[in-house]
């Protein structure tokens, strides 16, 4: 393998740094090291070790220092095991080899120490560089790859990508990862320059710094797209870039088509791209002007590789649509594999690759994987053997049973085991993801007549989805509100929940936590995580929910009042303020960034479908009387022309719908949206004093029965409501104050003095109160009713309406009603709740069956 060479040269892409003089190769943070000083860091790095080979172990990080390290063996002929901090921490991988070096971070200082003093072993001639086949696993089965391997897969990249010393690419990966290995070996052969940063793509940070440095190419695994959706990345102004990759698994049609198709539309060429650790790692490739028509493709073979299709006998199968085992050969396939030291002097005993993958070609000569013939999964990427995990497991006293796929993986097990300790066990040894784990407990394994474990029934039971129950950790609790992948780095507001998850994630934290944290939604679920449980007894709950209950009892109370001639009124004017508040909370990010139908979405959706339904349900049921009201309804705008019948409670639905979309509308236009990005705050004041002012006309004009029904009179409510959000201080929250009774004097003066009391005392409380102490079964009862509360108002007319049938004032007398009416308020509204929200998980967890079935047949 040594012919194989750099392009238009005889020395390695490593040895030949110098040639491109002061170009920049590497920046990190304010450094910049040309191509010269870089190799004069590797020399110096290699002038650290013996002259005689050496096994190195190397920290591969995103820092020049591992760089020039990892360069300074291959200059120096020194085999080098490149690692994460996990794996060296794990120790199964420096004990299986025990490598002589190690450079590696210590209380942020690089080190290189000399693990032992032995002689050093003899090493096959090509052994240039060792991964870990399970990415970050720490396992200590090992892919051998030669000069050969690299140099000739960092060609072939180059190639087909047509890199230049022009491009410039960022890190989105580090370098122990085989596709972040291959980004960096790539680009190096070309000359090009390379941004080295740990910031994660979702930070404004990263973008600042992309744009900046001249970024002309991103490389993305699938779970990167999971988070981009996120963020505002195909709106954003990205001149540099020139092309995206993409691998290290499969990532969902119908989500490559959608960022294909804007990539396209932005002149960004697309490639995605199929590779394994043990090809160095790039086998296949789409081109970028064939994706779209090409979804479920991993292309044509690189240059100077082959792909090759074989059936059960080893033959080769050539007509398209006959699925077989997927083979490929070419120079960059491993020596092999390695799992101790010994087998590193091994010379090669491997000339093709044996995918594991089943694959068919198609019509245009395109392989297409559909399934695999091995027992291993990719979680974002990283491999993992199933049956290796299941004989580590058992090492570690855990008799299991592992299934999964791509998005999950599933464990099952009889009798007694630590759930909470074999979890620890897999997210410390494993580095995944408790949202990606389900552990259950079975009364007995499937088995096939063979007796061996009937894997396919496991899995079966795994897409169904595990009982719902109480949440046993924050991440858990994160991971059923969303329904997707959840990191530790993640919060309430970078996961863009909306108002009705904020609600129920509160009851989760208390009964996880014992309380609701102030601010909880900008803390990452790891600070929630390590929060200090609190012991029975006292809990605290933020003002926030006891004024929605409070809010919620008032409507109820009001709507009730025809009974017993008193009521509460104020609470609906109350929520709309609370509205305002959750939209500033919740959906500023994505209004500043410029997603406004996600927002309409997200803020919309779920309230109008319930609303919806009930409509249509009373419209068929009672369709009389009623007659001529639904155009209004359906089209909402019935609070402008409001009836006193059984339908006025919905008025609340209309008005917010309305000012949600009055909301939007500055943010569509991208002047005014580029002034409020980052000033969500003056946004929020300007709109009060425009709503105050409409609110003022509307006083006047409009009939008082219905002038809080009307949005132009209560748009300044939910304007208060966005400003409240941002009042850190005592004067905003004193500002604000002074305006809400100011507005009352003005506006409402021919409402009774209790509404204006009770409207005036649950804005200044949710303005001036953090969290309040009460009895742990209150605080629950408290959480429980707010996270319900938009179901207990749509449904409480319900009972209001048959105790009105039912004359129950006269004939129960004046208590009796209110208990009977707000009770059964409460329960249909908390039922209904828990209802929606069962039936949202079980369409969830079809979905997500259909999803994984269709990538375990395709992929």
């Amino acid at each position: 393998m040594a012919g194989i060479q750099g392009a238009g040269s005889d020395q390695y892409f490593w040895e030949r740094l110098e040639s491109f003089g002061e170009a920049i190769a590497l920046e990190q943070d304010a450094r910049r090291i040309s191509y010269r000083e870089l190799a004069t860091l590797s020399e110096a790095f290699a002038a650290r070790l013996p002259a005689s080979p050496q096994l190195v172990a190397v920290q591969a990080c995103n820092r020049i220092e591992t760089v020039a390290a990892y360069l300074g063996c291959l200059r120096a002929g020194h085999p080098v095991i490149l690692l994460n901090r996990e794996s060296i921490a794990d120790g199964r991988v420096i004990s299986a080899y025990q490598p002589g070096w190690l450079f590696s971070s210590k209380k942020g200082q690089w080190r290189l120490e000399r693990l032992n003093e032995s002689e050093p072993a003899d090493f096959a001639d090509e052994l240039a560089v060792m991964l870990s086949t399970s990415g970050t696993t720490g396992a200590p089965k090992l892919v051998k790859l030669s000069r050969g391997n690299i140099q000739s897969n960092a060609e072939a990249i180059a190639a087909y990508l047509q890199l230049s010393a022009r491009e410039c690419a960022i890190t989105t990966l580090n370098f122990f990862y085989s596709y972040g290995m291959a980004v960096l070996n790539s680009h190096l052969a070309a000359g090009a320059r390379i941004v080295l940063t740990d910031l994660s793509v979702v930070t404004p940070e990263f973008w600042s710094l992309f744009r900046s440095s001249g970024t002309t190419s991103l490389a993305f695994v699938p779970y990167h797209f999971e988070l981009l959706e996120r963020t505002d990345f195909l709106g954003q102004d990205l001149p540099s870039l020139r092309y995206i990759t993409q691998a290290g698994g499969r990532l969902h049609p119908d989500r490559l088509k959608r960022f294909a198709t804007q990539a396209r539309q932005r002149q960004w060429q697309f490639f995605v791209m199929y590779g394994q650790t043990e090809a160095s790692p790039r086998m296949s490739y789409v081109p970028p002007e064939d994706l779209l028509e090409n979804l479920e493709s991993v292309g044509r073979p690189i240059p100077g590789g082959e792909l090759v299709i074989i059936d059960e006998e080893g033959n080769p199968v050539t007509a398209p649509g006959r699925a077989g085992e997927l083979v490929y050969r070419g120079p960059n396939v491993m020596l092999g594999y390695a799992e101790t030291r010994a087998d590193l002097a091994r010379p090669r005993d491997t000339f093709e690759l044996r995918t594991g993958d089943m694959a068919e070609l198609q019509p245009n000569g395109y392989v297409r994987i559909t399934g695999r013939l091995k027992r291993f999964i990719k979680l974002y990427g990283l491999r993992i053997n199933l049956d290796d995990l299941e004989g580590r497991l058992a090492q570690a006293g855990y008799q299991v049973y592992c299934v999964g796929t791509d998005e999950t993986l599933g464990i099952f097990f009889e009798g007694e085991i630590d759930e909470e300790a074999l979890l620890d066990t897999v997210v410390r040894s494993w580095g995944l993801r408790r949202p990606d784990i389900h552990v259950r407990k079975l009364r007995e394994i499937p088995l096939l007549p063979s007796g061996k474990v009937d894997y396919a029934r496991l899995n079966a039971q795994l897409l169904t989805g595990p009982e719902t129950g109480r949440p046993r950790s924050v991440q858990e609790a994160f991971a059923e509100a969303f329904g997707e992948d959840v990191s530790g780095d993640d919060t309430f507001i970078s996961l863009e929940g909306d108002s009705i998850l904020f609600l129920h994630l509160s009851l989760s934290l208390e009964q996880i936590l014992g309380y609701v944290p102030a601010g909880w939604e900008k803390k990452s679920v790891n600070r929630l995580e390590a929060m200090v449980r609190r012991k029975p007894g006292k809990a605290s709950v933020p003002a926030e929910t006891l004024v929605r209950c409070l809010a919620i009892f008032g409507i109820i109370t009001n709507h009730l009042g025809t009974l017993g001639e008193w009521g509460i009124a104020g609470g609906a004017v109350a929520l709309m303020f609370l509205s305002g508040l959750s939209v500033a909370r919740i959906h500023g990010a994505r209004l500043a960034a410029g997603r406004v139908f996600e927002f309409l979405k997200a803020s919309l959706l779920r309230i109008l479908v319930v609303y919806y339904v009930i409509i249509t349900a009373i419209f068929v049921a009672l369709p009389q009387e009623f007659a001529g009201q639904e155009r209004s309804w359906y089209l909402l705008y019935a609070n402008m022309n409001m009836r006193w019948d059984a339908l006025y409670p919905f008025w609340f639905v209309c008005a917010y719908a309305q000012l949600a979309a009055l909301v939007a509308l500055p943010w569509l236009i991208p002047p005014l949206r580029h002034i409020f990005r980052e000033r969500q705050e003056l946004f929020g004041y300007l709109a009060l004093g425009a709503g105050g002012v409409l609110s003022y006309w509307a006083s006047r004009n409009i009939h008082g029965d219905f002038f809080f029904m009307h949005p132009l009179a209560i748009g300044y409510v939910f304007a208060l409501g966005w400003c409240a959000y941002f009042a850190a201080d005592i004067y905003r929250k004193a500002a604000l104050s002074a305006v809400l009774v100011i507005s009352i004097l003005l506006f409402w003066t021919t409402y009774a003095i209790q509404f204006k009391l009770f409207f005036g005392f649950l804005v200044l409380s949710s303005l001036w109160l953090k969290n309040i102490p009460l009895p742990r079964p209150v605080a629950k009862a408290a959480l429980t009713i707010a996270s319900a509360s938009f179901f207990i108002y749509i449904f409480h007319i319900f009972p209001v309406e048959v105790l009105l049938l039912l004359d129950a004032r006269e004939s129960w007398g004046p208590l009796p009603h209110w208990i009977v009416g707000v009770s059964a308020a409460l329960f249909l509204g908390i039922a209904a709740d828990r209802a929606f929200t069962g039936l949202e998980h079980l369409l969830r967890s079809w979905l997500s069956s259909r999803r994984e079935a269709e990538a375990s047949s395709l992929a």
